[in-house]
């Protein structure tokens, strides 16, 4: 038979995992979101240290002098920097375009794990559809049993039946496997324990 136990526990486990939903933390935790997040950071980084350079500096002294104590605080603004101006404002487009790369990555992630999704139903699907061909093959195999002992089918049509059943057989086991690496290809998009030595 094409399906055997192994195989049924394979197709309920992976129908469980099609319902589910794709969760925050297998989009979070890929690696291009990763990079894109420490992209916004290091951009808002550069933003505050822009900004920071645009403020006026204050700067304190202190002095003692025939036993009185003195402060004087300055104040500094360098009004000849253009490029402060500029440097804010090339850090906050670059913020911009950072946190749309992240939005980017998190869509492109998104999708690619939805892929994956349509994927293993489709995997599914196929593998659902096994039983009932198996019992088809079945039938017709004592069908062609009792024929070719009656006499009423020659050698290659026996043959022939014994080759098409063969193949069968060969797409049934790929239709399995197929089955198998969409189910962990899943799990591993979604950042799940791959545990594929339980179905070998």
């Amino acid at each position: 038979s094409a399906i055997d136990p192994s195989m049924t526990d394979l197709l309920a486990a992976a129908r469980t995992l099609r319902e589910s939903a794709i969760p925050d933390a297998a989009i979070s935790g890929a690696s291009a979101v990763i990079a894109a997040e420490q992209g916004v950071v290091t951009a808002e980084d550069d933003l505050r240290e822009a900004r920071a350079d645009f403020l006026p500096s204050v700067s304190v002294n202190a002095a003692v002098d025939s036993g009185e104590l003195s402060l004087g605080v300055g104040l500094s603004l360098n009004l000849f920097s253009p490029r402060r101006k500029a440097d804010v404002e090339i850090a906050e487009t670059n913020l911009k375009l950072a946190q749309e790369k992240l939005e980017s990555a998190r869509e492109t992630v998104r999708d690619e794990i939805l892929g994956l999704k349509a994927s293993l139903l489709s995997a599914v699907r196929s593998a659902e559809s096994l039983a009932l061909e198996t019992e088809k093959w079945q039938l017709e195999e004592q069908v062609m049993t009792a024929k070719r002992a009656a006499g009423s089918i020659s050698d290659s049509d026996w043959a022939q039946f014994l080759e098409e059943k063969g193949t069968f057989e060969i797409d049934a086991a790929g239709r399995a496997t197929s089955l198998l690496v969409a189910h962990l290809t899943y799990r591993n998009a979604l950042g799940m324990e791959l545990n594929w030595e339980e179905w070998l």
